[in-house]
């Protein structure tokens, strides 16, 4: 074909063929690669600012209000000038509060949806919601976080002082599991040894020795300590269970008691309406009276107002994975078979064992004894008055007298929270405590005569800063006790042997509490010297007495502390547990899933 004239031309054609069709695609090649080089260089931008603006999310979550469900931020643009060209990246950023529920609990959640778009102009041209000059390429990425709740602390305490004003000591005798943090200083005392705490200690003040220092704190504190680290707000009121707690089938109009039988999901239910007489019952009193003697002279009028409480009930209810809010006193006990959480506007009242019903009594639920791990049942109870072991009370049913909570070993599962009412007093501040701290005799309903001590001494004492109940009188008190109890402060008065030691609690969950609850007290406060005077919180004379309950030994009264954290809960709180904010408001979250997704639509 070389050889040939008309070959050459044809090679010529080809080759004037091929050189132009190249002119044509290399160029085009060219645009192509650069094209894919400005996707790939949107792509890299924006993912690099959309994890920056997670950040940016984050903070506003924190802030994210308890009663906002969804807020959407300013629309951000950041203008990228190569010196060559100068475009404009666009972020969108919403914030989500959910509850993601499942069959065996549902949790606190605040997710944070981030959504970047390049745009082929500067940022004064860019408008977000507009496809002119935009790259068809976007991210999108959401990172979810949980709250942080107050059952992920062993032991929170807003203020480590009694309601007497005295700091509150860790001894030897207290060996604690779980976080533990104080909103003020936290006190140790050299008694049996230094005390021992296993995980975290944080307190927003210092770290006070009461009797000299230790040899070596690190033995204190097997996990470390943090002082002055930043306050963590308690609030006065149960806002998650208010905003999203079921309603009970009680209209609480008429109703100052609920008395609540758990179990497993089913809850038995009474409640009980406390009547008082308007007219006080006079009562003589004798100078002697049965059985101390016969019946005497009248010497004065006892004034008695008198309440009794008519029961209703008992009715049936579920409760699987919710909460609920009860607006009058709460009675509670039984065997959680679910996850559950019990907020209460006045003080709850802990009757009875709260036990799992898939951990044996006396096991840990999170599995750190050994045990298996429970999946299923998890126990809340936020007051916003104090939560109280329960002394005794009389079954709304049999009208029994019961002592369930006194001797040997008591069991809590659950966490308890416990915020106090808005009132300066401090013995009206959020505790956790136990009921009827200062014991007294009282004469017993006998022979067909009831209401003995009344009939002894002159009730109210007419002045009671120098006149004690009873009233020391030249006509004498004709019974063995001169101090006996005030009336109805026992919760079963009247009782000739109440209960002064009552065992041990073994308690696996947390407790916050906006001041340290007394749990044992040794019989010698000041306060349990002098005249009666409940209301100013005076309760009588020097001794106490009673006896020990069966299985109880010790020279005070109350109980023994066997304390466990319940580590499940860092995670899996119950549902609707308070949450926590540290100070200034900002949520405490941690951080759950990070996830690039699709760009959802309409976003």
């Amino acid at each position: 074909m070389l050889k040939n004239e008309n070959g050459n031309i044809m090679i010529s054609i080809l080759i004037t063929v091929l050189a132009t069709a190249s002119a044509l695609v290399f160029p085009m090649i060219a645009q192509r690669d650069v094209t894919f080089s400005l996707y790939q260089l949107d792509s890299v931008q924006q993912l690099h600012l959309v994890r920056s603006e997670m950040l940016r999310g984050f903070m506003n979550a924190q802030r994210l209000s308890e009663s906002i469900d969804s807020e959407t931020l300013p629309i951000r643009k950041i203008e990228i000038n190569n010196g060559i060209s100068v475009g404009t990246v666009a972020l969108k950023t919403s914030i989500f509060r959910t509850v993601k529920k499942s069959y065996i609990l549902s949790r606190n959640l605040r997710k944070v949806l981030t959504k970047a778009k390049s745009y082929r102009c500067d940022a004064t041209y860019t408008d977000y919601y507009s496809d002119r000059r935009k790259s068809p390429v976007e991210s999108c990425a959401f990172k979810s976080y949980q709250s942080v709740t107050f059952a992920s602390y062993g032991f929170f305490t807003d203020i480590d002082e009694s309601v007497n004003g005295d700091p509150v000591y860790y001894y030897g005798y207290d060996e604690v599991w779980g976080r533990v943090h104080s909103n003020t200083d936290i006190w140790l005392k050299n008694i049996a040894g230094w005390p021992t705490f296993h995980d975290c200690v944080t307190t927003a003040g210092q770290i006070q020795f009461v009797n000299g220092s230790p040899a070596n704190i690190n033995e204190i504190f097997l996990a470390g300590y943090m002082e002055h680290a930043p306050a963590i707000e308690f609030t006065r009121t149960a806002v998650g269970i208010r905003n999203n707690g079921v309603s009970m089938p009680i209209d609480f109009d008429d109703v100052d008691i609920v008395f609540a039988d758990i179990h497993g999901t089913e809850v038995i239910i009474y409640t009980g309406e406390i009547l008082v007489d308007e007219n006080p019952t006079c009562l003589p009193v004798y100078n002697s009276y049965p059985p101390y003697g016969e019946i005497g002279e009248q010497i004065e009028t006892s004034q008695v107002t008198l309440r009794d409480t008519v029961w209703s009930g008992a009715y049936s209810w579920i409760m699987h994975n919710q909460s609920t809010l009860v607006e009058a006193e709460l009675w509670i006990k039984g065997v959680v078979g679910t996850a559950m959480c019990w907020g209460c506007t006045e003080d709850i009242r802990i009757v009875d064992d709260l036990l799992y019903q898939n951990t044996p009594a006396g096991s840990a639920p999170d599995g750190s004894d050994g045990s298996p791990l429970n999946y299923t049942d998890y126990l809340g109870l936020v007051s916003e008055g104090s939560i109280y072991v329960s002394y005794g009370y009389k079954h709304p049913a049999t009208g029994e007298r019961l002592h369930p909570n006194c001797g040997g070993d008591m069991f809590i599962y659950g966490a308890l929270c416990a915020f106090g009412h808005d009132d300066p007093d401090p013995y009206n501040s959020g505790v956790f405590t136990f009921e009827y701290h200062y014991p007294h005799r009282s004469t017993p309903d006998q022979d067909g005569y009831s209401m003995i001590d009344l009939h002894l001494c002159k009730y109210p004492p007419e002045n009671p800063l120098y006149w004690p109940w009873p009233a020391d009188t030249e006509e004498g008190i004709g019974f063995a006790s001169n101090r006996p109890d005030y009336p109805w402060y026992n919760p079963l008065w009247p009782e000739w042997e109440p209960y002064l030691e009552r065992g041990t609690i073994n308690l696996w969950g947390s407790v916050a509490q906006r001041r340290r609850g007394f749990l044992h007290r040794s019989g010698t406060d000041p306060l349990d010297s002098g005249h009666w005077d409940i209301e100013n919180h005076f309760y009588g004379n020097l001794p106490i007495e009673g006896v020990n309950a069966p299985d109880s030994y010790g020279s005070g009264v109350g109980y023994r502390k066997n304390y466990h954290a319940d580590y499940r809960m860092m995670e899996n709180p119950p549902p609707d547990y308070p949450e926590v904010f540290i100070e200034g408001g900002l949520a405490r979250l941690q951080e759950l899933e990070f996830c690039i997704t699709e760009s959802p639509k309409n976003f």
